[in-house]
């Protein structure tokens, strides 16, 4: 559980770093723009998956699914 929350919050980071559009994103998103929070998805899903086996040794499933929660969270 401590690893699924430590991934949790990495990924908050990890969408935040570098990448002046998500802000707006993020924005649009709150804002019920469902084709930002597709955008979004497409964007990073595969980078993070890729990020969090490396990182941390999941699954590619696990990976997944963190990466799901947190988009929708």
């Amino acid at each position: 559980m401590k690893l699924y929350i430590f991934i949790k919050n990495s990924v908050r980071l990890y969408l935040k770093a570098g990448y002046a559009s998500v802000s707006f994103l993020i924005y649009a998103i709150k804002n019920g723009n469902n084709e930002a929070l597709q955008k979004i998805s497409r964007q990073y899903r595969n980078d993070f998956i890729r990020w969090a086996r490396s990182n941390y040794h999941v699954s590619n499933e696990e990976a997944k699914d963190v990466f799901q929660e947190v988009v929708l969270a």
